[in-house]
């Protein structure tokens, strides 16, 4: 993708899309077809994933406010220092949280 922290807007968009492809994902028509889609379909049923994944898009969301101001055509150089500064105080946080969410995904995905 060729706009900057296009893979990070795409987990947003996909947390976004939650409900719809949970949907199409039980649906009869999708399970009769014989396809390689299939193999991903027994994660996105766990609600850890989604648990996680929202975790994930949480701890970016700072990052995501520099990126917004960084595409604005006015100057906000103290904006900017003080974003970079929140963020920095709430990666931490953050990060616990996504590593805490992670474990419990690893810890559900194991028999």
């Amino acid at each position: 993708e060729c706009q900057m922290a296009g893979h990070e807007l795409n987990l947003l968009r996909l947390y976004c899309l939650r409900a719809p492809i949970l949907e199409v994902i039980r649906k009869k028509t999708f399970l009769d077809m014989n396809t390689a889609f299939h193999a991903p379909t027994h994660v996105l049923e766990k609600p850890e994933f989604w648990h996680f994944l929202y975790a994930v898009v949480q701890a970016l969301y700072p990052m995501f406010r520099i990126l917004r101001l960084a595409d604005m055509k006015i100057g906000g150089m103290d904006k900017l220092k003080f974003y970079v500064m929140q963020a920095d105080n709430l990666l931490p946080f953050y990060m616990e949280n996504v590593k805490d969410h992670w474990d419990a995904l690893c810890k559900e995905s194991l028999p």
